[in-house]
């Protein structure tokens, strides 16, 4: 499309026209006094061009309509007072799932959304070993790794998951 969309710092979304000199759309978090909407830290604009998922710094996670203005599906409600600055999810290349790290209820653990209904439709603890236990924190960021095209691997993607300086790598490949 010819929109490019730009986070901001109080929640916001802006969508910026490249035909036009201007914003085409500005939308403000919704904020409460005991509870701030986050930065914005991550946005993936799906194909239809009128919904994208969006992280903010307090670890919610959303689907929001672009048309509206309004969120559509919530995959993860925000802390109060929680500020994580490094956050990254990852959408599937079919759009069926966002996967994503931030969870203050399991630090550790990578979690699967159905795309389309929020429902969380996996959960995994990333494991370290017990010397490294003690130093563990949240998981992060979230990538998605492409199969290996031309195997029987190709449509099943490896999650990659990064905890401060800890790398996470989980496939449902099983060995030959």
């Amino acid at each position: 499309g010819n929109v490019v969309l730009n986070g901001t710092k109080s929640g916001g979304l802006w969508g910026w026209d490249l035909r036009t000199p201007r914003r085409a759309f500005e939308w403000e978090g919704e904020a409460t006094p005991d509870r701030p909407a986050g930065s914005v830290l991550d946005i993936h604009m799906l194909n239809d061009c009128q919904r994208a998922v969006v992280q903010r710094s307090n670890g919610e996670l959303r689907v929001v309509d672009l048309r509206t203005s309004k969120p559509v599906v919530e995959f993860m409600s925000g802390a109060p007072k929680r500020y994580l600055p490094s956050l990254r999810c990852a959408v599937d290349n079919y759009e069926s799932v966002v996967v994503a790290g931030g969870d203050a209820r399991h630090p550790l653990a990578v979690n699967s959304f159905n795309l389309q209904d929020g429902r969380c439709v996996s959960s995994l603890e990333v494991r370290n070993s017990p010397s490294m236990q003690k130093r563990s924190t949240l998981v992060q960021q979230v990538q998605l790794k492409s199969g290996h095209y031309g195997t029987r691997y190709e449509n099943t993607p490896e999650i990659w998951a990064l905890s401060r300086n800890e790398l996470y790598v989980c496939s449902g490949r099983t060995e030959e």
